[in-house]
């Protein structure tokens, strides 16, 4: 705690982008091994459970950033340092990468602690984390990685270039179902699961159908049907 979290400047997309690495620090400790992604959404939930506000509005960020539960993830989220993300098959990455998402997203609300998310400036495009040798932001987890190295709406141009060497990272396949499993930190963002590789596929229906009930509308008005869909 207190020491100054690493800002790694690297030329991406044409723009300078300071990530704020929130995994910074020597990995102390036996490493979780292959299930750490896991691991983190795991104590990441137990983290939310025990410091959500008793009203249900929201998490409780500043007991939670002074718990001893915080410094176990942190330390936890050190030994990404270690990993290898490219050891892992197309499915296992995917799953790994969504639970990293989560709780990545969590953990920079945790170190901001805004009433917000979009108080945060640059939140999706700074918040990273260190993995292996790469660094990786939530917009580089997401549109690069899990959405198969998506164009980016304002520069027209890819996150990742054909040098990048991320770019083996890359799912050949998108599933647009992961947009119903991943939380921004927004409050009308889905609820947080763990996925593994067991259920990662009922997750993923289970969320896509929850997300469809709640969001989308079908009024029938004179024999006239009138489908209201979110955004997203």
């Amino acid at each position: 705690k207190g020491r100054e979290r690493v800002q790694y400047i690297q030329k991406e997309m044409a723009e300078e982008i300071t990530y704020n690495i929130l995994n910074e620090g020597t990995p102390s400790g036996e490493a979780p091994g292959a299930n750490l992604g896991f691991d983190l959404q795991k104590t990441m939930m137990r983290m939310k459970g025990e410091f959500m506000r008793e009203d249900g509005s929201g998490v409780n960020y500043d007991g939670l950033r002074d718990s001893e539960l915080y410094t176990e993830y942190v330390q936890k989220a050190q030994h990404l340092q270690n990993f290898d993300l490219f050891a892992l098959g197309e499915e296992e990455r995917k799953v790994f990468l969504m639970n990293i998402y989560n709780a990545l997203t969590i953990h920079g609300l945790c170190v901001h602690r805004p009433t917000s998310v979009l108080e945060i400036t640059g939140f999706w495009k700074n918040t990273a984390y260190k993995i292996g040798p790469h660094i990786y932001s939530l917009d580089i987890i997401e549109h690069a990685l899990l959405r198969c190295n998506a164009v980016h709406p304002s520069t027209k141009k890819r996150y990742l270039e054909d040098d990048d060497p991320r770019l083996p990272l890359v799912m050949k396949e998108l599933d647009p179902r992961i947009h119903f499993a991943l939380n921004c930190g927004a409050a009308s963002c889905p609820p947080i699961r763990v996925f593994t590789l067991k259920n990662i596929a009922w997750a993923l229906e289970a969320a896509s159908t929850n997300f469809c009930e709640s969001e989308v509308q079908i009024e029938e008005n004179d024999g006239e049907t009138t489908i209201t869909l979110s955004k997203i």
